[in-house]
């Protein structure tokens, strides 16, 4: 279900599927919400692949200009060579255009549940967690993801 503003624009959507086809389960479902001319800025989502799930609430960085350029431009890339495609997405993503996760408040793969504060270019800096053993931490990572200091309980 897309949802569309009053220029006509989508501008969000309720999405949802699963399949368990070949013995593997997978779903998802979303609500989004998109930044005027752009594409998602905040959204609660649930995702389930190969017994990894991931559950939460996402907001995204999006350029001030209009999505429509570089969704050309993803079609293009798309239309090459797949020895080609690795390294335009790369410079793409560096590039801001494609925007960036900047929070996410949830459950995480690892069964932790994590507030994951992130950079313009989606890296995380900042982790508030709560192992699967109920362990709390605070870790703080640099530009390179690496962590550079974790706070635990004494």
């Amino acid at each position: 279900m897309l949802f569309y503003n009053a220029e006509g624009d989508e501008s969000g959507g309720l999405a949802f599927d699963s399949d368990s086809a070949g013995g593997r389960r997978m779903a998802y479902g979303g609500l989004m919400f998109d930044r005027y001319k752009q594409d998602q800025t905040v959204g609660i989502l649930y995702q389930e692949e190969r017994g990894q799930l991931t559950s939460g609430l996402q907001a995204w960085e999006r350029p001030d200009h209009s999505f429509m350029p570089t969704l050309r431009a993803i079609d293009s890339i798309r239309a090459l060579p797949p020895s080609q495609q690795s390294g335009r997405f790369g410079r793409l993503q560096r590039s801001g255009e494609l925007g960036a996760e900047r929070v996410f408040v949830g459950r995480a793969p690892n069964r932790a549940s994590e507030v994951r504060l992130s950079d313009r270019f989606g890296q995380p800096r900042l982790l508030l967690m709560v192992d699967s053993t109920g362990a709390p931490s605070i870790v703080f990572l640099d530009a390179a993801g690496r962590s550079v200091q974790k706070i635990s309980p004494p």
